[in-house]
């Protein structure tokens, strides 16, 4: 119990100082770097507002750069809707960046925030795209659906993912 409170202290603390003053981004690398600070500081608000100013206003690397790091933002709030709608962006506007490396990766983040809608489709979209993927993604696909079944504290840890 404390530890929620705690969290929801410094939340409410982070909130209060970033809240002063919008974020105003006049750079999309600019925007990039300090989204991706905020993430790693826990800041979602900034985050976003970073990600999502780098999205509109970015060329191709730099969007996919922001449209990557939403997606992460979704999974990290176990927000399935957002972490989906920017997978499904990147698919469909900068497929050349899903690599097997970084669809795994993607996949293990879905697993790890139980993000599981997301995760199928990641899945699925891997399988069709790199049908030798099947192997590494045998144990992502069983842990969605554990999690799917036994909800997001789901034992995972003999498919490979540790436990908290």
């Amino acid at each position: 119990q404390m530890r929620l409170s705690t969290l929801l202290l410094i939340s409410t603390f982070l909130g209060a100082c970033s809240s002063d003053s919008a974020p105003v981004f006049t750079d999309v690398n600019t925007a990039i770097d300090q989204a991706d600070s905020a993430k790693s500081a826990g800041d979602t608000d900034l985050a976003k507002a970073g990600y999502e100013y780098a999205r509109d206003n970015g060329d191709g690397d730099s969007r996919a750069d922001a449209l990557m790091g939403l997606f992460e933002l979704g999974c990290a709030g176990a927000d399935d809707d957002m972490a989906f709608a920017n997978f499904e962006t990147l698919a469909s506007s900068h497929a050349d960046k899903l690599t097997q490396g970084e669809l795994k990766r993607m996949v293990d983040l879905c697993v790890t925030s139980a993000t599981v809608e997301t995760g199928d489709s990641i899945i699925d979209y891997a399988m069709q795209a790199f049908p030798e993927m099947k192997d590494d993604l045998t144990n992502p696909a069983a842990a969605i659906e554990k999690i799917r079944t036994e909800g997001p504290g789901a034992d995972l840890s003999g498919l490979g993912y540790a436990g908290d």
